[in-house]
């Protein structure tokens, strides 16, 4: 293999190269320019700039829960089904768990997270014939 090896590490001819031609122009431009240097350095002092706000928080993305209400038309197997198709992770035991809790409890959620996700599932489950619950905004 042609090359440096340094350290265990092999630097190509071609990866050196491009280094020290980088290294020669920025000495030679300190050597045979420094009036470069000195506009550079003066324009970047005089110039304007931006400084963001430290202060300012990045705003966390809207979460929204999917509750499925109970009603008296949808079968335990039906409403678990839904679950099971349209909610991504979701388990069998889970669905039914979920599908019995709706019929016990009144309602029950079966989904948490961004907003724009539960409006695609809550749609979905809609088109199934589930009785559910307006989009909840946490």
């Amino acid at each position: 293999m042609c090359g440096w090896c340094v350290d265990g590490l092999i630097f190509s001819p071609l990866f050196l190269y491009s280094i020290s031609i980088k290294f020669l122009l920025l000495i030679g431009q300190r050597l045979y320019f420094p009036f470069l240097y000195a506009t550079a350095m003066q324009f970047s002092a005089n110039s304007t700039t931006t400084v963001l706000d430290p202060k300012t928080t990045k705003k966390k993305y809207p979460e929204a829960r999917i509750i499925v209400l109970d009603d008296n038309f949808n079968t335990f197997e039906h409403v678990a089904n839904c679950l099971l198709t349209i909610i991504p992770g979701m388990s069998e035991k889970r669905s039914w768990l979920l599908a019995v809790e709706v019929d016990r409890e009144g309602s029950a959620e079966v989904w948490r997270g961004p907003l724009e996700q539960a409006e695609l599932y809550h749609q979905q489950l809609v088109s199934k014939g589930l009785t559910m619950a307006p989009i909840e905004k946490t």
